[in-house]
């Protein structure tokens, strides 16, 4: 990427009697350009790239000025590229400026500043546009922004930025001004030499700049736009006697307004190569600035993770941190697990076996409630276990006030209700094929089922018990895979909206739950298998969204879902993680993963702060030999089954965390 600058040699100018108030504008235009300098460098400055900031800044660009920027035409006159090229600029405006400024007065010389600097703009743009379309070199791809590479894969970049062209506006207005008090018969010679050596001399910068602008990285379109610009304003200013305000207001307005037209007409350019170049470079400056966020969030992270570690529990011994086996010998496949901690107890569901059982977790002691079981009807479809038959008590959920238990598939096709109390089974709803999960809403009596297999999602009017709408995904079908396949769905804290993912499409909708509409568009996507979301989780504040995958864990903004706020993936080559359970806690500050070893006499379940990814809790769980069926937590303890039993463990202990690596690590998979 070049940045054209400007080189200006001062002058000396015939003196005046000194006064502040007529230098004013001068001393303010040039204290602005050193304030955003300022700016620049300490406050405004996300991107370690100086040709990255000045084009997020609002240099002059011609691919984005020419196809909708033209606001880069006046604020590319306040950049800067250095050091070096703001002071040339400062010394040139002030003893130019000056001159200017007391021979045309404010009003005139600001509007000469302001129109020869957007119009020496606005030349540059279209002349190097221009080039271009005549260069072997235009490319429709960018690979660098520091050169031009010799392949189809380049867009040679060019920033033009900085006040040389109002500048030489400024001095080419002068020499209008001078050659008409010039023109005067009866100066004398004396006046006359006076006012022939500051002529000369800016003609001489005029031309040296000029000159000087014919080497590479400077804009001399910009320098021959200004200098047009600033002698035709300065012309018609002469013209019209000094002090006349309401002429020069109208005047003003008049060129300001054709000014304006033309750069109008110019802006919006339907050239299909430049749009899309155009498109690209707002890409990459996307990049950049993702980039550029992910590599602060990380900073931030590892801070944080720093303080965190020292305010750690410390570690325990296995037998100091050893849970409790509860034996349940009517389990098989008992998966799905429920915390009720308002009234200290869990629910669990078994497919297997179809029932649901209720157990206190009380004073710790784990007390049988109550179990409802019921026998399924069998087919002849060569199925050996109820879920390849598409039955068995899956999800379940409870009431707001903790009374009744919905639970689905434990009555095929069905919904049922439980009154907790009674402890019996008062209605089964039939919703859809095999329903494997339901929502109850808080706020409202109403209920949403969902059933990956028929890939549909039933509304459920709970003060009646009946099915009130049956929705599937735009542009969808059923799915044609296994019956154990999930619907990930997660219902917002204000209960107005429910994620929901579409297996089949591998899209993600947002269902307004008031007017049962699905979003115009899918809300998220993605492109392969891996990637495709397991889990959801709304954030507190109703604002963002955790998507868990089988290699990320992704927080998203409602309204930008493809621009993550965090993204973490598994370290290391981990794909055997995805055999295991994993998700994040219900506090969502951690994220959990169990492994799935059966050979291995114990397995550690380990949380990671999605805060630091600093490893807070390695706890120990048995196996014996058996698979882990299910994985929940309560208040204060994570609780696996097993068939025929569960384990409960203080969730808040570990032994040495170091025993295990790091299971998350920052951004994305390094192959994306």
């Amino acid at each position: 990427m070049s940045e054209p600058t400007d080189s200006v040699p001062t002058i000396p100018t015939s003196p005046h009697k000194f006064s502040l108030w007529a230098i004013t504008l001068t001393l303010l235009i040039v204290t602005l350009n050193i304030a955003i300098y300022f700016y620049q460098l300490n406050f405004a400055a996300p991107l370690e790239s100086q040709e990255y900031n000045l084009l997020l800044f609002g240099a002059n660009v011609y691919q984005l000025s020419l196809t909708g920027d033209w606001w880069r035409y006046p604020i590319s006159m306040v950049l800067h590229s250095g050091w070096v090229h703001l002071g040339l600029n400062t010394l040139a405006l002030l003893v130019i400026g000056i001159e200017c400024e007391r021979a045309f007065g404010k009003f005139r010389y600001l509007a000469i500043y302001l129109f020869a600097g957007i119009v020496g703009a606005f030349v540059s743009a279209a002349w190097q546009y221009q080039e271009a379309l005549n260069s072997v070199m235009r490319r429709f791809d960018m690979m660098s922004w520091g050169s031009l590479l010799q392949n189809d894969n380049t867009v040679y970049i060019t920033v033009s930025l900085g006040a040389s062209g109002a500048i030489m506006g400024l001095a080419a207005a002068s020499v209008i001004e001078l050659l008409k008090r010039l023109s005067k018969p009866e100066l004398t010679k004396e006046a006359r030499d006076a006012l022939k050596r500051p002529l000369y001399n800016i003609i001489a910068m005029i031309a040296l700049t000029l000159i000087n602008g014919l080497q590479s990285g400077v804009d001399n379109a910009a320098h021959i736009g200004g200098a047009v610009a600033g002698a035709v304003i300065g012309f018609t200013f002469v013209l019209i006697p000094a002090k006349k305000y309401l002429l020069d207001f109208i005047l003003t307005v008049i060129i300001g307004g054709v000014l304006a037209l033309v750069i109008h007409q110019q802006s919006f350019s339907i050239d299909e190569s430049l749009v899309a170049e155009r498109e690209f470079i707002y890409q990459e400056l996307d990049k950049e600035l993702n980039s550029a966020k992910a590599e602060q969030a990380k900073l931030v992270m590892e801070k944080a993770a720093e303080e965190e570690l020292a305010s750690l529990p410390t570690a325990q011994s296995e037998e100091q941190i050893a849970g409790i086996r509860v034996q349940a010998p009517e389990f098989i496949e008992p998966r799905f697990i429920l915390s009720d901690d308002t009234h200290q107890r869990i629910f669990i569901t078994d497919e297997e076996a179809n029932l649901v059982s209720a157990y206190s977790s009380a004073d710790g002691n784990w007390k049988l409630l109550f179990t409802i079981k019921l026998v399924l009807p069998k087919n002849d479809n060569g199925c050996s276990s109820n879920r390849c038959r598409g039955m068995g008590a899956s999800g379940a959920a409870l009431s707001a006030d903790g009374k009744k238990l919905y639970v689905a598939s434990l009555y095929p096709n069905s919904v049922s209700i439980i009154d907790i109390d009674t402890q019996k089974v008062e209605t089964n709803i039939e919703t859809s094929f095999f329903p494997r999960q339901i929502y109850v809403m808080k706020n409202s009596q109403r209920a949403f089922v969902t059933s990956g297999v028929e890939n549909s999602i039933v509304v459920i009017n709970l003060t009646n018990n009946t099915v009130e709408k049956k929705l599937t995904f735009p542009n969808s079908e059923e799915y044609q895979g296994a019956f154990g396949v999930q619907m990930p769905a997660a219902l917002s804290p204000d209960e107005k909206q429910l994620a929901l993912y579409d297996n089949v499409t591998q899209a993600a909708y947002l269902l307004d739950t008031q007017t049962m509409a699905f979003s115009e568009k899918p809300w998220f996507t993605v492109e392969d298998y891996q990637n495709a979301v397991r889990e959801f989780y709304f954030t507190p504040d109703g604002q963002s969204i955790w998507m868990v995958t089988d290699s990320r864990f992704v927080l998203a903004n409602i309204d930008m879902p493809t621009n993550p706020v965090t993204a973490y993936h598994w370290c290391g080559n981990n794909s055997e993680i995805q055999y295991g359970q994993y998700g994040i806690n219900t506090g969502l500050n951690q994220a959990y993963y169990l492994p799935q070893y059966p050979s291995e006499t114990q397995v550690p379940l380990v949380t990671t702060s999605l805060k630091t990814l600093n490893i807070q809790n390695v706890l120990p769980i048995p196996t014996n030999g058996e698979y882990i069926q299910g994985l929940a937590e309560t208040k204060n303890a994570w609780v696996v089954t097993y068939p025929k039993s569960f384990y409960v463990v203080d969730k808040h202990k570990s032994v040495d965390r170091n025993s295990i690596s790091p299971l998350l690590c920052f951004g994305a998979m390094p192959s994306e």
